[in-house]
C-alpha cells in the first residue's frame, strides 16, 4: 500500500510538472502573440498579467527608440531574404547549445547600467567597434537582437541592454525578437547547432 502511494505521488508531481512547463510554453508563445495584437490595437481576452508584461516590453521598446519583433514576423523577413543581421547577446555557452541560423554573438549583461539607469559598457563583453562589427558595421541595416528569453518579460534582459547600445551607436532598425531563442525554438522555427564561421 505504501509503495502504491509513492508511486501514485510521483505520478502526480510529474505530471503537475509537466502541466507548469506546457503553462509556462503557451505563455511564452503567447506573450508574442499579445504583443502583436496590442501593437494593432487590439485587446486581447488574455490573462491581465500577460496584457501588462506585453505593455512593459512594448513601452520599453518606444522608450529605447527599438522595435520589437514576433518570431513569425521574424521568420517572414528571413523567408523573403530582407537583408539583416541576427545578434544573439547570451552568454557563448548557451549560443553554442542553439542559435538562429546565421546568428552571431556578443554577449552582454542586462546589468550594463549604472544606478541612475545610464548605460556603462562592460568592457569584458568586448569592445563598440567589435560590437559594431557583430551587427554588421552598416548602421543603416536591420538588426535583429535576441537573448535566451528565460527571464521575466517585464524585467529589463540583456538583448533590452543591447538594443538601447545599437540605438546609441546609431544603428536606424533595431529590433528586439520577442520571447528570444525559446520563443523562436518552442514555435518550431529552424535552430542551427554549431557556430557559424564568423564566430569559431
Amino acid at each position: 500500500m505504501k509503495k502504491i502511494s509513492i508511486v501514485l505521488l510521483l505520478g502526480f508531481l510529474a505530471f503537475s510538472g509537466c502541466g507548469d512547463k506546457k503553462k509556462e510554453i503557451a505563455q511564452t508563445m503567447m506573450l508574442d502573440e499579445v504583443v502583436e495584437r496590442l501593437q494593432n490595437g487590439e485587446k486581447p481576452n488574455i490573462p491581465q498579467t500577460l496584457i501588462d508584461d506585453a505593455e512593459i516590453m512594448i513601452s520599453r521598446a518606444g522608450n529605447g527608440g527599438y522595435t520589437l519583433i514576433t518570431p513569425k514576423e521574424l521568420d517572414k523577413l528571413i523567408r523573403a531574404n530582407t537583408t539583416l543581421s541576427l545578434l544573439s547577446v547570451s552568454p557563448r555557452g548557451e549560443f553554442l547549445l542553439g542559435m538562429i541560423p546565421k546568428a552571431k554573438n556578443f554577449e552582454i549583461s542586462p546589468l550594463s547600467k549604472n544606478p541612475n539607469g545610464t548605460l556603462v559598457w562592460d568592457v569584458k563583453s568586448g569592445t563598440q567597434e567589435e560590437f559594431i562589427k557583430k551587427m554588421g558595421g552598416e548602421k543603416t541595416r536591420i538588426v535583429v537582437i535576441y537573448d535566451g528569453g528565460n527571464g521575466p518579460s517585464y524585467l529589463s534582459s540583456s538583448a533590452d541592454t543591447a538594443c538601447l547600445w545599437a540605438k546609441k551607436l546609431g544603428f536606424e532598425k533595431v529590433y528586439l525578437l520577442v520571447g528570444g531563442f525559446r520563443a523562436w525554438k518552442e514555435q518550431g522555427y529552424p535552430v542551427a547547432f554549431e557556430a557559424p564561421s564568423c564566430c569559431k
